[in-house]
């Protein structure tokens, strides 16, 4: 079976356990990429408020932690942005 390099992304499944799909370092990738706008690093207690959420609460959960001067939307695009980048870099890895 040959797959092109060339197919566009139409979609990204984020297993935060990873029972389904191996996305925890998507997820560690963008919740730092997230952290760093905030002058923070990631921290085991703070991953353990948010574990299972999904990415809308889990931006919330930091956003509220560390109380930025932009609004939490933007915090939330930013995770999800994150998110999209760093899975399509992993992917494009292992097509």
């Amino acid at each position: 079976m040959h797959f092109a390099h060339n197919h566009a992304i139409s979609a990204l499944i984020f297993d935060m356990d990873d029972l389904l799909v191996r996305s925890a370092a998507i997820w560690l990738a963008a919740e730092n990429t997230l952290l760093r706008a905030f002058g923070q690093t990631w921290t085991p207690e703070l991953a353990a408020q948010y574990k299972g959420m999904n990415s809308l609460d889990v931006a919330r959960v930091i956003h509220e932690t560390y109380r930025p001067v932009w609004p939490l939307t933007e915090s939330q695009r930013l995770l999800r942005d994150s998110l999209i980048r760093w899975g399509q870099l992993t992917t494009r890895d292992r097509v």
